[in-house]
């Protein structure tokens, strides 16, 4: 078990400026290998012998990397030499490895859950986020970009988080990307063998803004309208099954051909705000029948529609 305090006196804990420096040098990586999960490590002097935290002693090293560095196999001089041209900056990207499972796929965006969609938001094409199978492999795939720069993707679960993000943090099993202090674009949670959770997320997409948090899911348009909103009060998880969760073709909001929500969920588009209750609705037009015999109309109300 590692000592929290060292004979000088000194704690583990590294404040947040000195931990964002230490990242944003490293490219949010190992400074050896690229791989995204990683520990803060003193180079020369190593803790034990350290008085202060000083990120110009100190850098970004994975598990494995590591381990060699401890038993000797990497001298100090070749760390030093990793730190100051670290492979992320080299390659542009941090990398790492996402384990889904092979249960039902899960993606969740604060309480609402979407079970096995195929792709949660698609806009004239191009899919968000992305969930296939193969050989009874879930396989994730996802571009989140903001104003058409990348800020991580996903391929095939394996993620690539760009080295030039203002900041990337990793902490267990969440990633959090921020555009500034204190301003973050995008948290992410893998859960395996449960879900793959949206903590929070600000961000463009193809055009649109893509707001979630733990209330709601909106989608802006590029005129600056609410074109959706899925919501829920409801302090458990309320679940939609559906293949795709947001349709947008040609500015217009759409629902999939099928639509299934077991419990108590909020959709609110630009003309009527409704409750659906434990009902499967069925696609192919813009209108669509409540539980209380009302209608809910999905897409652009008729007096907005560009001619």
């Amino acid at each position: 078990m590692k000592s929290k305090i060292n004979k000088h006196e000194l704690k583990r804990y590294i404040k947040s400026e000195k931990r964002r420096q230490i990242r944003r040098e490293a490219g949010f990586g190992c400074v050896i290998c690229g791989e995204g999960m990683t520990d803060y490590e003193h180079i020369d002097p190593e803790f034990h012998d350290a008085k202060e935290h000083d990120p110009t002693k100190m850098t970004l090293l994975c598990g494995s990397c590591h381990i060699k560095k401890t038993r000797k196999v990497f001298s100090k001089e070749y760390v030093f030499e990793a730190k100051n041209n670290p492979k992320c900056k080299q390659k542009g990207f941090a990398f790492d490895h996402l384990h889904v499972g092979r249960t039902e796929p899960i993606i969740q965006i604060g309480n609402i859950r979407f079970k096995n969609p195929k792709s949660l938001i698609t806009i004239d094409g191009e899919s968000l986020i992305s969930i296939s199978e193969v050989d009874n492999k879930l396989l994730l795939n996802a571009t989140f970009e903001d104003d058409n720069k990348e800020l991580i993707r996903i391929e095939e679960n394996v993620w690539f988080g760009n080295s030039e993000n203002w900041d990337v943090e990793i902490i267990g099993k969440s990633i959090t990307i921020r555009r500034s202090k204190g301003d973050i674009a995008l948290k992410i949670t893998n859960h395996p063998n449960d879900r793959f959770e949206i903590d929070k997320i600000d961000i463009v997409f193809s055009g649109y803004r893509v707001l979630g948090n733990h209330k709601e899911v909106k989608l802006i348009n590029r005129n600056a309208e609410e074109i959706a909103i899925f919501s829920s009060n409801r302090t458990e998880n309320s679940i939609i099954e559906v293949q795709t969760a947001i349709l947008v073709v040609n500015g217009e909001l759409k629902l999939p051909p099928q639509l299934s929500i077991n419990t108590d969920i909020e959709i609110k588009t630009k003309s009527e705000n409704t409750n659906i209750i434990g009902q499967t609705i069925l696609g192919g037009s813009q209108t669509y029948k409540t539980p209380g015999g009302g209608e809910i109309f999905i897409g652009f109300p008729k007096k907005n529609k560009k001619k």
